[in-house]
């Protein structure tokens, strides 16, 4: 299971999680879609992407991102 979670900081959540124990599986990064996301694994072995939204993009402008990368 995969669980995305909106928050005010990624990056300070993942020190936090980083902290307590978690696995980090992708530090923050800002990705194409307009938020900044890192994703963890918790003890019990669920996977959690947090994200903050950075940037609002319009659909024409999403396409021609994915197509990018």
């Amino acid at each position: 299971m995969a669980l995305h979670v909106h928050v005010a900081d990624v990056d300070a959540l993942a020190k936090r999680a980083e902290a307590a124990g978690a696995e980090i599986l992708q530090q923050p990064t800002d990705m194409f879609h307009g938020d900044r996301t890192f994703m963890a694994k918790d003890p019990e072995g669920h996977v959690w992407v947090f994200l903050t939204h950075l940037e609002d993009v319009s659909e024409e402008e999403l396409l021609k991102r994915m197509a990018e990368q």
